[in-house]
C-alpha cells in the first residue's frame, strides 16, 4: 500500500507468514517437529517474494547455502562430507519446513538411511546374521553429516570396536 507517494514508500499489508499464506496454502498444523522460523513465521528469512534462482524463491543461490547460514557447523572443518550434504541437497534427509521426529526428519534410524542405501538394505536383508550393533542404528558408527574419517565414521575402525567390545 502506498504511504507517501513524493518519497516512493510503500507499506506491506499483511506480516510475517501472513504475507505468504494469504494467497498460499500452507500449513504445519500437527507437525511435531517445526522449524524455528517457520514458527515464527519468519517466511522472509529463507525465500525472497520477488524472485530467487529456484523455484522455491529462495534467499541463497543454493539450499547448502541457505541452510548453512544457520547450521554451518554440521560441516566445518570435516573433510569427508555425506553425499546429499555435499551436493547441497540437505531437503533429502530434512524436510524445511515441518517434520514428523525431531531434527526435522520424516523418517529416523537405520530406516533413514536404508531410503537412499537400498544395496546395504538388501545385503542386511539376505545375512545370516547381523552384527549386534546394527541395533543402535547407522549413526552409532557414521556420522550422518560430516566427519573427519572416511565413510563418515565416527572414529577409527579399531577405536569403534573397542568402543563396545571391550577385553
Amino acid at each position: 500500500e502506498l504511504t507517501d507517494a513524493g518519497t516512493h514508500s510503500f507499506s506491506i499489508r499483511r506480516q510475517k507468514a501472513e504475507l505468504c499464506t494469504h494467497c498460499h496454502e500452507f500449513s504445519v498444523k500437527g507437525m511435531p517437529a517445526i522449524h524455528k522460523p517457520v514458527a515464527e513465521g519468519q517466511c522472509l528469512g529463507c525465500h525472497d517474494p520477488h524472485g530467487g534462482t529456484t523455484r522455491a524463491l529462495l534467499v541463497e543461490k543454493t539450499m547448502a547455502e541457505l541452510c548453512g547460514r544457520c547450521h554451518e557447523s554440521v560441516t566445518r572443518d570435516r573433510p569427508f562430507v555425506h553425499g546429499p550434504i555435499a551436493q547441497g541437497a540437505c531437503e533429502t534427509c530434512h524436510p524445511p519446513h515441518a517434520a514428523k521426529f525431531p531434527k526435522l526428519l520424516d523418517v529416523v534410524g537405520s530406516d533413514l538411511c536404508l531410503t537412499c542405501h537400498k544395496g546395504m538394505a538388501a545385503n542386511l536383508a539376505a545375512a545370516k546374521s547381523l552384527h549386534k550393533g546394527l541395533e543402535q542404528g547407522c549413526e552409532k558408527c557414521h556420522d550422518v553429516h560430516a566427519s573427519r574419517m572416511p565413510m563418515e565414521l565416527r572414529q577409527s575402525v579399531p577405536e569403534l570396536c573397542l568402543g563396545c567390545h571391550t577385553k
